[in-house]
């Protein structure tokens, strides 16, 4: 595996959902509050010289088909100021929902069974959320190339030396305490069930998407071919053009549980369809386990570096009528610019997934069994896809509250989360 370490090839994919994506949940998976808030979803995408990003550009035509195409590609990409996803910036909270494939999502249902079947994004990307809704969970496109060689993606840690990585960690909230206000850290309930999930088409993309791409501005003749073929928002999952579809998770914080079981690992069996029944599904062949992530302590003390930052922020602000969602809103945003990257310790990840598995008893993996498991900057035997050389790869990535989790079910309150992923290649 340090071969492998050593071939790996930054690319960050820093997806900031700070005080954005607000959790409201209750005791219970599938029941949520009716009233919950969200202030968007701030992205940033970047990489090496050697795998390159572009955001995801698209054109309704007139007979209600879509076309998509890359955007300019470069080494690192601002989303916030694109079009194609500004409604990241009005979705509703995330409620509980499960998918082992990224086609089928399981959600709560309604007049009187227990769940039904999202197989048409219905669920997806909603900006208000009503008792009916029964889950909600968000997606975004965007393209990967490499440019000189063929390389496996994956999920990754990063070096040491930069600032982005992969982690989801929940954010601290700010209290009142006496006249002024302090920022303390949550139970990081929400970030031990949230999942991001990679489906990957390999299927050449339409001749006209290719003719838009070779119309734009951002057009390369080094890539004279598109992949990927994504069912569009009130079509079928049967609509994907194959079976060729690929679908890996990242699971964070996964030895982190609001419970007993802290520092163990619990198994994760999502619900998907087969044979027409929604069961668990065993998902080792296809899940990255990273370990917990956490807020880097200051130098010589017991407070959080962002916790000192917050204090600073404060020093002769004048407090009169703000509270502590007007004061979250004005750190997060305003102050740290949703730049919080290097107050987290990321958590590495588990080398491999079906060692650890194979470790499981009942279900569970016992916290001094976990610590016996290698870890390093990505999985070995999960990767998102296999990317061939100079052929731009559109992936579509989600993001949901896992409710086959134990602690998703645990939830209570409001929370916020802030994330980021980084992508890695290494040539096998």
């Amino acid at each position: 595996m340090n071969k492998l370490l050593a071939k790996l090839l930054t690319v960050t994919l820093a997806l900031t959902v700070s005080a954005a994506l607000m959790v409201m949940s209750s005791f219970a998976w599938f029941t949520m509050s009716n009233t919950p808030e969200a202030d968007g979803i701030q992205i940033n995408i970047g990489g090496s010289n050697t795998i390159l990003i572009a955001s995801d550009q698209v054109v309704e035509h007139g007979d209600g088909t879509v076309s998509h195409y890359p955007g300019e590609f470069s080494r690192k990409q601002t989303f916030s100021g694109v079009d194609t996803y500004a409604y990241l910036n009005d979705v509703a909270s995330l409620q509980p929902v499960s998918t082992a494939d990224g086609l089928h999502w399981v959600v709560q249902g309604t007049d009187g069974e227990a769940y039904r079947v999202d197989t048409r994004l219905d669920n997806a990307n909603l900006t208000a959320l009503t008792e009916e809704t029964g889950g909600h969970y968000v997606y975004l496109d965007f393209w990967v190339v490499a440019p000189n060689a063929r390389y496996e993606l994956r999920v990754s840690t990063g070096s040491d030396d930069e600032p982005n990585g992969s982690y989801v960690i929940d954010l601290m909230q700010p209290y009142a305490s006496g006249s002024s206000y302090v920022l303390m850290e949550s139970e990081n309930a929400a970030a031990a069930c949230v999942r991001v999930g990679f489906l990957v088409n390999e299927d050449v993309a339409r001749q006209e998407d290719m003719v838009q791409y070779m119309r734009s501005a951002a057009y390369s003749d080094r890539f004279s071919t598109l992949r990927g073929r994504y069912q569009e928002p009130g079509e079928e999952a049967s609509t994907v053009v194959s079976g060729d579809n690929r679908f890996t998770i990242y699971e964070p914080n996964g030895d982190l549980h609001d419970g007993a079981a802290y520092g163990g690992y619990r198994v994760t069996q999502p619900l998907g369809v087969v044979a027409d029944a929604v069961v668990p599904v065993d998902v080792s062949d296809r899940l990255s386990v990273q370990l917990t992530n956490g807020w880097k302590l200051a130098a010589g003390s017991a407070q959080a570096m962002l916790q000192q930052e917050f204090a600073a922020a404060l020093t002769g602000r004048d407090l009169t009528g703000e509270t502590e969602e007007s004061l979250s809103r004005y750190f997060y945003q305003e102050r740290m610019q949703n730049q919080l990257a290097a107050y987290v310790d990321r958590g590495e990840f588990v080398r491999s997934t079906q060692a650890l598995y194979a470790a499981a008893q009942n279900g569970q993996v016992a916290a001094s069994d976990v610590t016996l498991h290698t870890t390093g900057g990505a999985t070995e035997d999960v990767y998102i896809t296999d990317l061939e050389r100079n052929v731009p790869q559109r992936i579509r990535m989600f993001i949901w509250l896992e409710g086959q989790d134990e602690d998703c079910r645990s939830l209570s309150g409001t929370y916020g989360f802030t994330m980021s992923v980084e992508l890695a290649g290494s040539n096998g």
